[in-house]
């Protein structure tokens, strides 16, 4: 992770009380697949439930291991979780094919979800204006009519990715981001333009009211414009 967002972590929870609690009523959920028990996971999801607010619920996908770890880090943060029975670290494609089953969508009660990831750091909350679109995360890719949607830090909806999601037979995967862009875009599903896709989230392209940033460790924007996100972080 770039430095001034692990200083960002560092400075705003570590050592600090996670106090997240799930609530029957929200229909709202932040959801991370995490195999690696690293040292800034604890501290991501801090991050996460901090600016989402009491309307999200938060549920974790990762080993036995990675969950205890996760418990006695946080022992004050209530969350849901499924726990995963695989290696340490997860390929790329393997993790594709886990977001495209249709298991992995029904086991998620809430019907709004906010996938993110280890190389995220939240810099307010989701804006309502959000919800419309079926997926909507940061553009990539080529930046036209056929841009992708980063899957990394984005909004779903549980409806959406079920449509689409086969059976459990699926090991392996092209990236998942650029099948549900593809498929839910010959669908006709509501989804972003890239103006609308900028205004949610971060990848290398950074306007003042996203929500978040994703690919904190890939140093894909000036250390000037990290440094001032942050200082605007609400």
């Amino acid at each position: 992770m770039e430095s001034k967002f692990g200083e960002f972590l560092v400075s705003k929870y570590w050592g600090k009380a996670c106090l997240h609690r799930n609530l029957a009523q929200n229909t709202r959920v932040a959801v991370i697949v995490e195999t690696r028990d690293a040292f800034f996971l604890p501290l991501v999801i801090a991050n996460t439930v901090d600016k989402l607010g009491a309307d999200w619920n938060l549920h974790v996908i990762a080993p036995a291991e990675v969950l205890a770890s996760l418990r006695k880090s946080l022992p004050e943060c209530e969350f849901a979780s499924t726990t995963l029975a695989c290696p340490t670290k997860i390929s790329t494609s393997q993790y594709s094919a886990l977001l495209r089953r249709r298991s992995f969508w029904s086991r998620i009660r809430e019907e709004i979800i906010l996938v993110f990831q280890l190389d995220v750091v939240m810099l307010r909350g989701v804006p309502a204006w959000a919800e419309s679109y079926d997926y909507i995360g940061a553009p990539c890719g080529v930046l036209d009519d056929k841009y992708v949607i980063n899957g990394g830090l984005s909004l779903r909806k549980k409806s959406a990715m079920l449509q689409l999601s086969g059976d459990d037979s699926m090991s392996e995967s092209e990236a998942e981001d650029i099948f549900f862009t593809r498929e839910l875009r010959s669908a006709g599903a509501a989804l972003p333009s890239i103006r609308d896709a900028t205004r949610f989230a971060c990848e290398s392209i950074y306007e003042k009211e996203c929500c978040g940033v994703h690919g904190t460790c890939h140093y894909f924007l000036p250390s000037d414009t990290v440094a001032q996100m942050l200082s605007e972080s609400i």
